[in-house]
């Protein structure tokens, strides 16, 4: 039996795009397709609504419903004004088919303008103004429920008008109404659909009586079957036919006496409407003819749940996630109810209990990731540590390891927990399953770089950039990366001397993100040590300053610019700056040796020679950089 469900529809908002339609509506109007394209689009569209393709036709010939007074305007058309209406309506559904929603608005107002009682014009803006979003201020809605009654009233007989009216007035609580427009088309068209959504209006009005017979109808057409029976027992129920209800469902069972499940559903009923020892008997008398039953077990739960016998059902709960005897679409509906009537706090489960039971049944292989994914749903909701969601990733990748949606939270979570060994083999892997996917690239090679694999590193960050899309065509997390994989690789490069293809990849980041600050900083630092495009590196250090005031390496690489371009004494200023935002330990550090080794070529440059000698020797002293101690020594001797 199809389930009833009123929702309201959605469309999507675009801007005018192609044939001229960021101009105005006039232009529109003026510059419409010429003779052969109108007559090609005449022929598509007469296709299209000849098969119902448009969701109403024009061949329908009931009596018109319009109010006192209205008149059938397209008799009194001239050919002109046909014609002009026939173009602005065709081309108003080119554009609703493109997407351009607010074009097919302004041309179905044109075409009003022209024919204020076209019924398919009246239908698809009403349709418009009663669901697009951008438009539902309480005028605009009003005059859409007025278009659509309207078009429903020129064409009583067209069942898509009808139809549309009746979803219309459901949404807006008019059940009333929607249950007479329904039982027209059921009497004129009847068919099991509308019948559902028929049954579900009466029971919103209530009208249970009404709701009753439309069940009966719907049964005639389509066959009782155990959706049926329950909906009959929840209106019987409503109706205060107590016996009756349950007499619908014993009736089942007795015509299927070899369905135990159905058995076990008149207990359930009875159970849960409070006849816990017709219940209780029904179960007994179920195991009876089959001792494992597996759903009468899972029955009893609710029973220990209600005693207050929360040892037993621990007991119960876990052998039943452990047997693999029970099928998974019970364990999965019993989890989920457990977990709802929980995250409402009308349980004394505890979070930590539930997910012990879902650890449990994902103990078992699964055929399918529905199991985990509900798992990892409930982590979420029930403000468990994040890092609970682990064993349902985990079940998940073990049965399907080309999940990609839980391989990335899986790596999102061990990149929080800075799980190095983790990353890199569920990164291999994710390469294996996803190779277009450059996060598992990337992620592998940081992590290489952490293990001072820095050859293994290069080699992945090299085949990664490949998988990179151009920094003007990708999403906003690409670029982000892009940038991240070239400044790896630069820096990579510059340790291996290789100083041309570390300027190349340092490029190639800043066309990804141009406000990298580390990419802008280094880059700065190695052209200064080069001496190539002072100016330029003077602009990107200055930048890094601009953005991290007391960042004492980027003020360090903006006094060494300014020393290279031979302004000492403004180097001199933000080399002392260095030194007041380190700490003493900082200064101490060996680390520091570099910083020491360059406010004394700064001092020296500025002419005091006593003060830039004693700056190397304290880098001398902290330099554990043979390259660096030797170059210092030089300085000395002098």
């Amino acid at each position: 039996m199809t389930c009833c469900a009123f929702s309201n529809g959605h469309f999507r908002y675009s801007r005018f795009s192609s044939f001229g339609f960021q101009q105005s509506l006039s232009l529109i109007i003026r510059n419409f397709l010429n003779l052969w394209q109108m007559m090609l689009w005449a022929l598509a569209v007469c296709f299209v609504i000849g098969c119902g393709g448009s969701r109403y036709s024009r061949n329908y010939h009931g009596r018109p419903v319009v109010e006192e007074g209205a008149v059938r305007a397209r008799s009194l058309l001239n050919f002109e004004q046909q014609r002009m209406f026939d173009k602005l309506f065709l081309e108003s559904q080119y554009q609703k088919h493109k997407g351009n929603t607010d074009a097919c608005r302004e041309l179905l107002a044109a075409a009003l303008d022209i024919n204020p009682n076209a019924s398919e014009a009246l239908y698809e803006l009403g349709k418009i103004e009663t669901s697009f979003s951008k438009h539902s201020d309480s005028v605009t809605v009003t005059n859409g429920d007025k278009m659509l009654l309207r078009a429903y009233q020129l064409e009583p007989s067209n069942p898509f008008f009808c139809r549309t009216l009746a979803q219309r007035w459901i949404r807006i609580g008019k059940y009333e109404r929607a249950a007479n427009l329904y039982e027209s088309l059921v009497k004129n068209h009847p068919n099991s659909e509308d019948l559902s959504m028929l049954l579900g209006v009466y029971e919103n009005i209530p009208d249970f009586p009404s709701a009753l017979n439309t069940l009966e109808r719907y049964e005639s057409m389509e066959g009782a079957d155990e959706n049926t029976v329950l909906e009959r027992f929840r209106i019987l129920l409503k109706m205060g036919r107590t016996a009756d209800a349950f007499g619908a469902v014993e009736r089942l069972s007795e015509e299927h006496p070899e369905e135990l499940r159905y058995r076990v559903l008149l207990g359930d009923l009875y159970m849960q409407n409070g006849y816990k020892e017709k219940a209780l008997a029904i179960y007994g008398d179920v195991q009876t003819s089959d001792p494992e039953n597996a759903l009468v077990r899972l029955a009893m739960l609710q029973y220990y749940i209600e005693e207050g016998d929360t040892l037993r059902f621990e007991r119960e709960m876990k052998a039943a996630m452990a047997d693999p005897k029970i099928e998974n679409s019970h364990k999965i509906s019993l989890l989920r109810a457990y977990s709802q009537v929980l995250l409402r706090g009308n349980t004394a489960i505890s979070p930590l209990q539930m997910l012990e039971y879902y650890r449990i049944a994902l103990a078992i292989p699964q055929e399918t990731s529905e199991l985990g994914e509900l798992c990892a749903a409930f982590v979420e909701s029930s403000k468990l540590p994040s890092d609970s969601v682990h064993v349902a990733l985990e079940a998940i990748l073990r049965d399907q390891p080309e999940h990609l949606q839980a391989r990335l939270r899986m790596l999102s979570l061990l990149v929080s927990q800075n799980n190095t060994e983790d990353i890199a083999k569920l990164c291999r892997d994710g390469r294996t399953y996803h190779p277009e996917e450059v996060v598992f690239s990337y992620y592998l090679a940081i992590a290489l770089l952490q293990e001072e694999k820095d050859d293994d590193a290069l080699k992945i960050l090299e085949e990664s950039k490949e998988l990179l899309a151009p920094a003007d065509s990708c999403e906003e997390y690409v670029l982000d990366m892009g940038a991240l994989i070239y400044q790896f690789l630069g820096d990579l490069y510059y340790e291996r001397h290789d100083k041309a293809l570390c300027f190349e990849a340092y490029e190639h980041s800043l066309q990804y993100n141009p406000e990298n600050i580390v990419v802008l900083n280094n880059y700065a630092y190695y052209l200064a040590q080069e001496g190539q495009q002072l100016d330029r590196a003077l602009s990107m250090s200055k930048t890094t300053i601009d953005a991290e005031p007391g960042n004492t390496t980027y003020l360090d690489t903006y006094a060494w610019v300014l020393y290279c371009k031979k302004q000492y004494t403004q180097a001199r200023i933000f080399i002392e700056q260095v030194f007041r935002e380190m700490s003493d330990e900082e200064l101490e550090s060996p680390s520091s040796a570099t910083l020491y080794d360059h406010a004394g070529d700064i001092y020296y440059k500025c002419g005091d020679r006593k003060r830039a000698r004693g700056l190397w020797q304290k880098a001398a002293r902290l330099a554990d950089d043979k390259e660096l101690q030797k170059t210092i020594k030089e300085k000395l001797k002098n």
